[in-house]
């Protein structure tokens, strides 16, 4: 794995870590009701990226390979694609 392949899985677990803390504190805020996890992760993402969490990894991956000009291989690699 190389420094740019390092750098968007670390980004990638940041944003992850972030985008579970807002639905959570929305969860709480809303009193905690049940059966109702996917509209607080749904309306977390909508606040964090503007769109959806796929729209948002398109985004940086593409911007990462663009970047580091990261070769196929690497590219693939990267997403477990043997």
């Amino acid at each position: 794995m190389n420094i740019a392949e390092m750098e968007l899985c670390e980004c990638k677990n940041n944003v992850q870590q972030e985008l579970q803390e807002l639905a959570y504190f929305k969860w709480l805020n809303a009193g905690k009701p049940e059966g109702r996890d996917i509209e607080f992760w749904c309306d977390a993402e909508r606040e964090m990226f503007g769109m959806t969490a796929d729209e948002h990894w398109l985004e940086i991956d593409s911007y990462f390979r663009e970047t580091a000009n990261l070769s196929g291989e690497a590219y693939l690699r990267y997403h477990g694609v043997d």
